[in-house]
């Protein structure tokens, strides 16, 4: 059985991918109330989907349960990391 505090984690973490989603797909739509008239600029969407792709790696990376194998790279292997 999941405690409720891991349901809480698990719900906020989702909730954050979907924005991170959103992000990528309107990025106009989502940040015009906070941007005003920039959130229609080519360059400032390009930033905001940046923004929602980290939102997605950063929230996926951190609902990996605690025992998964993801160890440091080292020097000689790629800069993200290796599975067990």
């Amino acid at each position: 059985m999941t405690s409720p505090t891991r349901m809480l984690t698990t719900a906020v973490l989702s909730l954050r991918v979907i924005y991170g989603v959103a992000l990528i797909a309107a990025p106009a739509r989502l940040s015009r109330r906070w941007l005003g008239p920039d959130s229609q600029r080519a360059p400032t969407q390009v930033a905001l989907r940046g923004l929602g792709a980290r939102e997605i790696a950063v929230h996926v990376a951190a609902g990996e349960p605690s025992g998964s194998c993801l160890r440091p790279a080292r020097r000689s292997q790629s800069p993200v990391g290796r599975r067990c």
